[in-house]
């Protein structure tokens, strides 16, 4: 990482945002149980999607109509515009059905924070009541524990400025420049909007504030300012003069961020305002905006390393020198890690060790086409893109009984 010194800065809770003008929420959609319940079964499968030195015969199974994601201990996917939920025991525990909007893009689901899921959509919105016809982006918040809807708010996008940008980490929508100022961006105006966890918003004018968010983190927000070739991080609460540069690559959405130049990472603990860990291992561009964390949410796995979030420790997972980097996508609530890794031209797969190792086991050509998508309680689950079944696997005896791995700490 960089020596030079750097501003990262945490802003304000997201609560005194200001609502826009026209961006009223709409009313509110419910949630309810008419989509087609997936089916939840206990039976094995005679060709098992999973390793069978490292993980048990499926607790249950389902059949999934898209690529799911597992937050607060539920196994989550999009069916059309309905969000689909089932619990850890692969039982249906809600639905949401929203409204259709139509657009070039097709809906996705983002983590406002922990405990709230955002299905995000980009398009023509249709008028009712006294309402008009428009563009919007419009954010339908979930809670992910109960299936209730907290808010839907439809961002106004009338010249179709602002973008869905899957790099940027929570509910940040920014935009090119304006009809008003096009071309280059120096002196120029870029709008964005923020949207927070409980659905306030709030419009920010490059020209007026001179920064742009670049990550909403639970109730915090990060600034990149807005200069020809930005180099640091800020907000408008406060100055921080932390050693870091570059840009949030991951998050567990609630406090901690991972910023990188490329090189390194510096783990910064937004509450704290400080960097709490300076490691080599850890994603160095952008990750999904759905990173993944135990179900009690004790850790957080970001590709090749792991955070214990209470002890604010850091361990990196290799399998020793000159080996690949594991890419590790599931992580229980004991620490143990798993993921499908590609090496060469095949994928194996990587199980997090006691000591920060790796293990590598081979998989069956049927086997390594299935993801491991997450963990809910001590199961693993896995999803097939090509047949939509997804299965919740034990890991078997011995392997999750490991000793937690030697941290990496900020001297």
């Amino acid at each position: 990482m960089s020596s030079q010194s750097k501003f990262l800065c945490v802003s304000v809770a997201l609560v005194g945002f200001l609502a826009l003008a026209g961006c009223a929420p709409s009313d509110k959609p419910t949630a309810s149980s008419s989509a087609p319940a997936p089916s939840a079964t206990a039976s094995v499968d005679p060709d098992p999607i999973y390793s069978t030195d490292v993980f048990g015969a499926p607790a249950w199974s389902v059949t999934a109509a898209a690529a799911p994601v597992v937050v607060g201990g539920h196994v989550v996917w999009l069916d059309g515009e309905t969000v689909v939920a089932v619990d850890d025991a692969g039982q249906m525990a809600w639905t949401v059905n929203v409204e259709h909007v139509e657009g070039p893009r097709a809906p996705s689901l983002r983590l406002a924070d922990p405990g709230t899921l955002a299905l995000v959509q980009a398009g023509l919105a249709s008028g009712g009541g006294l309402s008009t016809s428009g563009q919007v982006i419009r954010v339908t918040l979930v809670d992910i524990a109960t299936g209730e809807v907290v808010k839907q708010v439809d961002v106004p996008n009338p010249d179709e400025v602002l973008t869905v940008d899957s790099s940027l980490q929570g509910l940040v929508f920014t935009g090119g420049i304006t009809p008003s100022t096009p071309g280059v961006v120096v002196g120029g105006d870029v709008r964005s909007v923020v949207v927070s966890p409980a659905g306030e918003m709030r419009e920010v004018s490059t020209a007026a504030e001179g920064h742009y968010p670049i990550a909403a983190i639970g109730e915090h927000v990060v600034w990149m300012n807005a200069t020809l070739y930005p180099d640091s991080i800020n907000t408008d609460s406060m100055a921080l003069d932390l050693p870091v540069q570059g840009q949030v690559v991951f998050s567990d959405y609630a406090s901690i961020v991972g910023v990188s130049d490329g090189a390194g990472v510096s783990w910064v603990d937004l509450d704290a305002g400080s960097v709490f860990a300076e490691t080599p291992c850890g994603p160095k561009i952008p990750s999904s905006p759905l990173m993944t964390g135990s179900t009690d949410g004790g850790f957080v796995v970001a590709g090749d390393a792991l955070l214990n979030v209470e002890a604010k420790t850091v361990t990196c997972l290799t399998a020793g020198e000159g080996a690949v980097a594991p890419s590790m996508a599931a992580v229980t609530d004991d620490g143990s890690t798993f993921g499908v890794t590609p090496v060469e031209s095949r994928n194996v797969l990587a199980v997090g060790q006691a000591d920060g190792g790796v293990e590598a086991h081979d998989l069956s050509e049927r086997q390594s086409r299935a993801l491991i998508v997450g963990a809910v309680s001590d199961l693993v689950v896995h999803y097939d893109p090509q047949t939509g079944t997804v299965t919740a696997n034990p890991v078997s005896a011995g392997t999750e009984e490991r000793a937690r791995p030697s941290p990496i700490r900020l001297e």
